[in-house]
Order: C-alpha cells, then sequence, then structure tokens
C-alpha cells in the first residue's frame, strides 16, 4: 500500500474532547458538538447543535463529515446498547437528503464495541473458540453493516482484532480503515515511564498458541526495538484465569505488559503473579472497557504495597479514567497520506 492523501473533511461532529483534539489537528476549526437526547419512552433522538457555530442545515450540505464519538467507562448493557443505536442514527441524519445532505460521512469508531468477537464460530482453528462460540455470529461484520445502512462511506477505528486486517479493507461493503495505536503507545511509554532507560522487557500476558499470526505486543517490542515475551494463559471457570505454560523470568529488568483490551484486568492480575524478579512493572492497553469489576480490580493493585505494578494507561479510544494516550495524530495522517499506523503492524510482518 502506497502512501497518498486522501479527501479532508469539512467538518468534524463530536461531543468530547477526542472529536476537539481531531478537529484541531484535521480541520483547524472549532468541533461542531451534537447531543444524546431521548423521547420520554426512551428512544433515542441524537442531534447536532446547531446553535453552536453553524446556523442552517445549508452549512453541512454537500460537504464531508468526519464524526467522533466515544464510549464511556462503567458501561451498562443500557448505556452500550443506546450507543449502538444513536451513532448510527446520527449518521443517517446527516446522510439523509431531507435533511442535512452531506456528501459523504466518515465514522471515527475507535472502539468497536461488538467486534470483540470476531472469530468465526464454524471454522475458527481454535476448537475450543469453537465450542464456546457455537450459534454465534461474526460481531464486527453486522455493526458495519449498520453504519453502511446509515450511508456511511467509511470507518476509521484502532481495533487489535483485526488480526490481518491492519490498513484498509472492506468489510461487508464499507472501508473500514484500521489505524494502529502501537506508535502512540510505544511514545507515550517512552515519556512516561522511561522504557528505553536501562533493561526492559516487553510481556504479553495472553498469547493463545492458536492466535500467533498476531501479537500486540511483539508488535510494540519489536517498533520499540525492546525483548518481548509471552505467558499462555486459558480459562478455567467463568472468567478465572489460569497459565497453560511457563512463567516468564523478567530477571531483573522492568517489566512492560501490552495487551489488547483492559476489561475486568483479571489477565493483567493473573500475569503479574506469574512474572518472576520483575523491577517496576507498568501496563498499557488499546481499550480500557473499564466495567466497575476492572475498575476497582486496577485501584487494588495499584494500592497494594506487594503488588510490583506502577501504573497503566490506555489510548483515547474510550472516555475512561486511564485513557491518556492521544490517538489524535492517526487519524489525521491517515488522512494526510502519512502512514505512520502501519509501521508497527509491518515491522511485525503481519
Amino acid at each position: 500500500m502506497t502512501n497518498h492523501a486522501r479527501s479532508r473533511p469539512d467538518i468534524v461532529l463530536g461531543n468530547d474532547i477526542l472529536g476537539m483534539m481531531i478537529s484541531d489537528a484535521l480541520v483547524h476549526g472549532v468541533m461542531v458538538p451534537f447531543r444524546r437526547e431521548y423521547h420520554p419512552d426512551g428512544s433515542p433522538i441524537p442531534m447536532v447543535d446547531m446553535k453552536y457555530t453553524l446556523n442552517n442545515y445549508e452549512d453541512f450540505e454537500g460537504k464531508h463529515i468526519l464524526t467522533v464519538y466515544r464510549r464511556h467507562m462503567l458501561p451498562s448493557r443500557d448505556d452500550v446498547a443506546r450507543h449502538l443505536t444513536n451513532y448510527p442514527r446520527l449518521v443517517a441524519n446527516l446522510t439523509n437528503t431531507e435533511t442535512f445532505n452531506v456528501r459523504q460521512v466518515d465514522v471515527v469508531y475507535p472502539y468497536w464495541i461488538c467486534g470483540r468477537q470476531d472469530h468465526n464460530p464454524r471454522t475458527d482453528p481454535d476448537e475450543d473458540m469453537r465450542r464456546r462460540e457455537k450459534g454465534r455470529g461474526i460481531e464486527y461484520e453486522n455493526d458495519a453493516t449498520f453504519f453502511k445502512a446509515a450511508g456511511a462511506r467509511r470507518i476509521l477505528t484502532f481495533h487489535p482484532h483485526f488480526h490481518r486486517m491492519y490498513g484498509v479493507t472492506d468489510v461487508k461493503g464499507i472501508e473500514v480503515a484500521c489505524l494502529d495505536a502501537v506508535p502512540a503507545m510505544v511514545e507515550y511509554a517512552r515519556n512516561e515511564f522511561g522504557i528505553g532507560d536501562g533493561d526492559w522487557l516487553v510481556v504479553n500476558p495472553d498469547l493463545k498458541p492458536t492466535r500467533k499470526g498476531y501479537d500486540i505486543a511483539l508488535a510494540f517490542a519489536r517498533y520499540a526495538e525492546l525483548p518481548s515475551d509471552h505467558l499462555e494463559m486459558a480459562r478455567a471457570q467463568g472468567s478465572e484465569k489460569i497459565i497453560q505454560g511457563d512463567d516468564v523470568d523478567a530477571k531483573g529488568r522492568n517489566v512492560l505488559i501490552v495487551d489488547d483490551i483492559g476489561s475486568t484486568f483479571g489477565t493483567m492480575e493473573t500475569a503479574i503473579r506469574h512474572i518472576e524478579h520483575p523491577g517496576r512493572v507498568y501496563a498499557e492497553v488499546v481499550h480500557a472497557t473499564m466495567p466497575h469489576e476492572g475498575l476497582n480490580r486496577l485501584r487494588s493493585m495499584l494500592r497494594d504495597s506487594d503488588c510490583p505494578l506502577k501504573g497503566v494507561a490506555a489510548t483515547h479510544t474510550i472516555d475512561s479514567d486511564i485513557s491518556v494516550i492521544p490517538i489524535h495524530n492517526e487519524v489525521t495522517e491517515f488522512y494526510t497520506g502519512n502512514d505512520k499506523y502501519r509501521q508497527a503492524a509491518q515491522q511485525a510482518g503481519i
């Protein structure tokens, strides 16, 4: 894939700081906000705040719009369902020829909520995976279908579960650009955790033997030019995790645990118990979904004087307490043609 500039959006539409950061970097203007509103019976009516900077529908007509909408920490089933309903409906309002009549809508869908299940329940090479997922669908395809039906042209996402999809691909007839968060994660770890100063080891806490085609910790380690190792984890009962293989001996080195999703943080807690002789331990995840269980476990680990974990950071893909790694530049570089987001994936050979 060769670098090339793409048509840049005319307007960024968002509702939080990530939209503001992308707007400042991409269109050098003020973000146009939208609101999540509801009828008395609970049905959603997301609306563009036209009192803010734009006054008329004509200000949108024929324009290229970039929408930015993040999910929040402490998720509930109702909140996630409302998010999944609101976002496509907002897109549909923009593309409707009788209302805003925009030319193109691109969707920043930084955490692909229903895409956590990206395995084919019928043909996945992992027998345990086929058994566990039997009867389910391929959820990221369903999400793509919803946005395509709403009129979106493109989805930009930071999705570490698309094992072979870094770059631009087609999902159910809509263009999906998988942006790589690893360069931003490495930069943050250098500035805030001091990786590169002294001896460091990057650890993947949960590398499944059947999924070795993609390893986000390996991509991180190669991009940062650091050694890496991994644990092999399995589920015992429910959410309980057990280690299948050997422990990792850090030999006194500082350790950076790199994972895709921080949810209950049970994987991270288990991994820390199976890393021998570590120095300081830090962790980075792409998505911090942060339900109550995960938030409480994370706070407990950081307060525990016997736990070597000193700090945890995630990207801005979800609005959470630890989502501090900025990823707005990756969105900007996608449009300018500076495809830095592919560098980590390419260096890792994936």
